[in-house]
């Protein structure tokens, strides 16, 4: 069955008439009398909220944060959930310390974090990505009741299939509807910005009527840290960074490569353990400029017999401000021949080469070899500072590379097998 556009519309105003017999409920926190007014913006045009913030906001006295979550077990899609972040609520981005609003134009509205491995996010008016009214840039969306994921733009076709299974089921059990989330940004007369901020659900649950609104208002303040003087748009091809200044144009950046049940990311930096257990897609790694090195993690799955265990990758590469890295290829499993089951649980260490992708601004890709070593059986980064005692007997040493301060505690068992 196909819905038009006329039969859902009937369909919601039925509802809402619905909702007065049904499960009623309202809130609307009012503006702080202690905070700076907001500016009074003319309906045709966008206000001006070009400015760096503080990343981190503060949500008005009075609001209930239960009131803008529909469950703990879920995150589903047009809640707010009380997220208090600049960065989320204008452009779903990552967070950092500040973040930049650019407005080069009644039709962009660019984003810049203080954090370089966060994307600069570019918006536009004519794509609907926001538009403007009396109540400011007004970010709004529209999802059913049941739809689970974030608030991002896109989502996964695995995710819309999962959400349109979930639409079906609720309305076999006399459940769905809409709920819209609608947030609007206004400058406040000290310079400051404000959110208002306002969640509906409209619809049916088990069949019974239920109508709920909620509203409150969220501050930034200015970011002690001044904005670039740099244009908002670079107007040369060849410039550092397609936005101007921006944080990632003063370091390197490594990206990981995720894939389905494949997964590579940086798990050590200069003898450092980063972060490896993040539930979603890691981030890029900041590299200052200079030389490095890098430890790679990545699960492997043998079939027979059925295994997964990891490889480890380490290399050292140099790194230059504005330019993005990456492996060109996953790199093979690394164990030696045999027992699979030996092979994991020994401390060979092998000599390898990887192949680095550099993506640098205004310059062709290029292709990188880089001498590496690697191991799928027990090891640990090592420096060649420590002092070790080799308690197996087994001769384990640090195993290093081209002078490299770091590698990998084991031995050396020289080129990589293919297996």
């Amino acid at each position: 069955m196909c819905w038009t556009t006329q039969a859902m519309t009937g369909w919601i105003i039925a509802l809402l008439g619905l909702a007065s017999t049904g499960c009623v409920r309202t809130s609307s926190v009012a503006y702080p009398k202690d905070w700076s007014p907001s500016a009074a913006v003319a309906k045709a045009e966008c206000p001006q909220i070009a400015g760096r913030y503080v990343d981190a906001g503060e949500i008005a006295g009075g609001s209930d944060p239960v009131q803008f979550k529909t469950g703990s077990r879920y995150r589903y899609r047009a809640e707010w959930r009380s997220d208090t972040m600049l960065s989320h609520n204008i452009a779903d981005g990552g967070s950092g310390d500040w973040v930049e609003l650019r407005q080069p134009n009644q039709d962009a509205l660019i984003m810049v974090s203080s954090d370089p491995t966060v994307e600069v996010r570019e918006l536009h008016r004519s794509h609907g990505d926001f538009f403007c009214s009396v109540r400011g840039v007004e970010r709004q969306l529209h999802a059913g009741l049941l739809s689970v994921g974030d608030n991002s733009d896109h989502t996964s076709a695995v995710l819309a299939g999962f959400n349109g299974m979930e639409m079906v089921y609720g309305a076999v059990l006399g459940s769905g509807g809409i709920r819209t989330l609608t947030r609007s940004f206004k400058p406040a007369a000290d310079g400051s910005l404000v959110m208002t901020v306002t969640q509906s659900e409209t619809g049916l649950m088990l069949l019974i009527p239920v109508h709920q609104r909620h509203a409150t208002f969220v501050r930034w303040q200015r970011s002690d840290s001044e904005p670039s003087d740099a244009p908002s748009v670079a107007s040369d091809a060849t410039a550092v960074a397609p936005y101007g200044d921006i944080p990632a144009a003063h370091v390197g950046l490594f990206d990981s490569m995720n894939g389905f049940l494949h997964h590579v990311r940086v798990s050590n930096l200069d003898g450092n353990a980063t972060n490896t257990n993040q539930t979603q897609d890691a981030l890029p790694i900041a590299l200052t400029p200079g030389r490095h090195w890098i430890g790679i993690d990545q699960i492997d799955h043998q079939m027979v017999p059925l295994r997964d265990f990891n490889t480890v990758v380490g290399f050292e590469m140099q790194a230059d401000p504005g330019h993005r890295y990456r492996l060109d290829k996953r790199p093979p499993a690394c164990v030696g021949p045999g027992d699979l089951d030996v092979a994991l649980a020994s401390s060979r260490v092998y000599r390898t080469r990887v192949t680095l992708l550099d993506e640098g601004p205004g310059v062709a890709p290029r292709h990188l070899n880089v001498d590496a070593q690697c191991v799928s059986g027990w090891t640990r980064v090592c420096s060649r500072s420590e002092v070790f005692s080799d308690e197996s007997g087994k001769g384990l040493v640090c195993v290093a590379l081209n002078g490299s301060e770091y590698g990998y505690y084991g031995s050396d068992a020289g080129p990589a097998p293919l297996r």
